[in-house]
């Protein structure tokens, strides 16, 4: 008997791309929405994670348009809602898009019985924003508090609880459970060459001189898809968030030291010297970028993740190794040019961390 068929939406994003990746793993059928299947730089990477062209399926599908979302979600059982739009900052657009789309996929899903469960990607700013939660770890029952955040934390958190709104009102033709996944910061090494927001981090840190004295809470790109696929098969998950990182923060700086012990030998200078606080809070006044890093020196936000260990079983690998696995990705695929140096990616790295070993069923 055939596996469940599932949506995977932004099916050629970084997340999506490795959700589609652990389904096809796992003998799912996959069916995934781009925006445009004439993007041979998104949709032929993602197309090769299936070599017999027998589980995948790729699909058009505008998170700003309601056509095409009940034929997408048709004859699914499970719909990975991931795709939105992830801009450093962000607009008022941004977070009419992460709603309407949001709105768009789970009308579908309300009018197709066969969905029997949505596993929605949110994010860990729809939690942190306008807490300093030095002295207690955040959990899910906290939100993100929206006055003076920029529009890209407006839209995650927003979209969020348009989602649960949805979902909590049980007056549709199929009134299916919901999980949603909040990841950190991701990281790990992409699929495609598509240079999002993600990879475009991780080469500066691979090239800048240095670094603000800031830290994020970070999850391995390959535990986040992990993540996903078994809140879509685990019961007891439905109705949760989920906080998906480690449970705490790191460094920049440290992060750059683990590129430098890996990369200085070949040829390469990670930044691992920090920026003074003071030259970072002269400059927000005439940086926008600055100016969102500014309050953020030296917070050191922390946050339980019980949830993602107890509940789905995935035990986060540690991100400083998930960024070394991106950056000899990134030489390798040419996104960070080669030095003569370069001895290319070690043999012990090639193992898929999150199917190995992170999932305890």
């Amino acid at each position: 008997m055939d596996k469940a068929l599932v949506l995977v939406t932004g099916a050629s994003g970084y997340l999506g791309a490795h959700c589609v990746k652990v389904l096809l793993g796992r003998g799912y059928r996959v069916r995934g929405t781009v925006r445009s299947l004439k993007n041979a730089l998104k949709v032929e990477p993602v197309k090769k994670l299936d070599p017999s062209g027998k589980l995948l399926t790729l699909i058009e599908a505008d998170l700003n348009k309601k056509d095409g979302w009940e034929n997408a979600v048709a004859g699914c059982e499970y719909v990975l809602h991931v795709a939105s739009p992830f801009p450093l900052g962000g607009t008022q657009e941004t977070i009419d898009t992460a709603i309407a789309g949001t709105k768009n996929v789970f009308e579908a899903c309300a009018k197709e019985t066969s969905v029997k469960k949505v596993v929605l990607t949110s994010s860990l700013v729809a939690v942190s924003e306008g807490h300093r939660a030095e002295t207690r770890r955040l959990t899910e029952d906290d939100w993100s508090i929206l006055e003076g955040s920029i529009a890209y934390v407006k839209s995650k958190t927003l979209a969020e609880k348009a989602a649960w709104d949805f979902v909590k009102e049980k007056k549709h033709k199929n009134n299916f459970p919901l999980t949603v996944i909040l990841p950190g910061a991701i990281m790990g090494p992409p699929l495609t060459d598509d240079k999002g927001t993600s990879v475009e981090s991780a080469v500066q840190m691979m090239t800048m001189s240095g670094l603000p004295r800031i830290t994020f809470a970070c999850i391995d790109v390959r535990d986040c898809a992990t993540a996903h696929v078994e809140a879509m098969t685990r019961p007891e998950s439905d109705g949760m968030r989920v906080i998906c990182c480690e449970a705490d923060p790191i460094y920049l700086t440290d992060m750059a030291k683990r590129l430098s012990e890996e990369f200085v030998s070949q040829g390469y200078s990670p930044a691992t010297k920090t920026i003074p606080d003071w030259i970072i809070k002269v400059g927000s006044v005439f940086s926008g970028k600055l100016s969102a890093l500014a309050p953020r020196l030296g917070m050191e936000t922390r946050f339980d993740n019980t949830r993602l260990r107890e509940v789905l079983g995935v035990h986060p690998n540690d991100s400083r190794e998930a960024m070394v696995d991106m950056a000899y990705e990134l030489i390798d695929r040419g996104i960070i040019k080669k030095t003569p140096k370069y001895r290319g990616k070690p043999k012990s790295r090639n193992g898929n961390t999150n199917e190995i070993h992170s999932v305890k069923l």
